[in-house]
């Protein structure tokens, strides 16, 4: 029997986010974190959940609340094959480490609108850098490195994905 019409089945590997199945009202994407860069920006969703599956390496998830600012910053590391709701107007973020790929099961278009983002605090900055062993300077560092090893092409991909984030 020909499965052909009757299974979708997409592949991304690339860095950054980029949904790839769309369905009646949701929709199931994939993050790939260039390693131990943290987006120093918190988001939430006002109308939806969303659920992250780590997949493969290591990520750590850092949740601020559901305040009308980010409060706080805890943080969650993440074991492979397991779901983790994040719910409705909870402020977040993500770190990979290593090669890593998060499957992210959300809202159909929930990327396009339904979110907000706020930048980490000075104080916020700090407390991510002591939780998880990071400097913000040093990453700036470790980017642009990464960036002059990269030939263009991978170099646009990166910045992109950075863009994406």
């Amino acid at each position: 029997m020909s499965v052909k019409g009757l299974v979708q089945a997409e592949r991304y590997e690339e860095l950054g986010y980029r949904p790839l199945i769309f369905s009646d009202g949701w929709q199931v994407a994939v993050l790939r974190l260039p390693p131990g860069i943290l987006i120093p920006v918190y988001e939430r969703h006002p109308k939806t959940d969303e659920v992250f599956v780590l997949t493969e390496g290591e990520a750590t998830l850092i949740v601020g609340g559901k305040a009308d600012s980010p409060e706080g910053l805890e943080t969650i590391r993440l074991e492979r094959n397991v779901a983790y709701n994040v719910l409705r107007s909870v402020w977040h973020a993500i770190i990979g480490f290593g090669k890593n790929t998060v499957l992210i099961v959300e809202n159909r278009d929930t990327h396009l609108g339904d979110f907000e983002r706020q930048p980490f605090s000075e104080a916020q900055r700090a407390e991510a850098e002591r939780k998880l062993g990071i400097s913000f300077a040093r990453q700036q560092t470790e980017i642009e490195r990464m960036k002059e090893k990269l030939p263009a092409e991978q170099r646009a991909q990166l910045e992109a994905a950075l863009r994406s984030l």
